[in-house]
């Protein structure tokens, strides 16, 4: 797991432009990787000396710098935004690379991949619907059956 922060300078007066194209970004863009634990896109205003606005990335991902580029390449409406951004593939790692640092502090809150973070909690939600469920069964054995169908299930 590996955990980036990203600084672009944003085009002079492109800040309210990009804090839109932001907002209209779905929740999940980012998610349907499959890799992506956490991610934050916000438009900071006023760097020290130029007076213009910085778009920082924050993300947690799955992987290492190598897939830094790929997990962002599809926010190109986002980069648009940004000084420098060329929108070349070939272009985009270097660009991204060279933006990236490593924040000195990142809160993980899981150490597992993303896939078996969600399958735990999807087991965890299950587990509570199917408690819920049967807390009014006065016989142990149809409850009994019931956690039993649940672990043959999910395993």
């Amino acid at each position: 797991m590996t955990a980036r922060d990203v600084l672009l300078a944003v085009r002079p007066r492109q800040a309210e432009a990009l804090r839109d194209e932001l907002r209209a970004l779905p929740k999940d863009t980012l998610a349907a990787s499959g890799a992506v634990h956490f991610a934050r896109l916000t438009v900071l205003d006023g760097r020290p000396r130029e007076g213009e606005a910085v778009l920082l990335v924050a993300v947690v991902f799955d992987g290492g710098d190598a897939e830094l580029a790929t997990l962002l390449a599809p926010l190109t409406s986002v980069w648009r935004y940004c000084a420098g951004y060329v929108p070349d593939p070939r272009r985009f790692a270097d660009w991204i690379t060279e933006h990236a640092l490593t924040p000195p502090y990142s809160e993980r809150c899981y150490q597992e991949p993303v896939a078996r973070v969600r399958r735990a909690v999807a087991l965890r939600r299950g587990l509570g619907d199917l408690a819920f469920d049967v807390q009014s069964e006065a016989d142990p054995a149809v409850v009994f059956a019931r956690f039993a169908a649940f672990s043959e299930t999910h395993g």
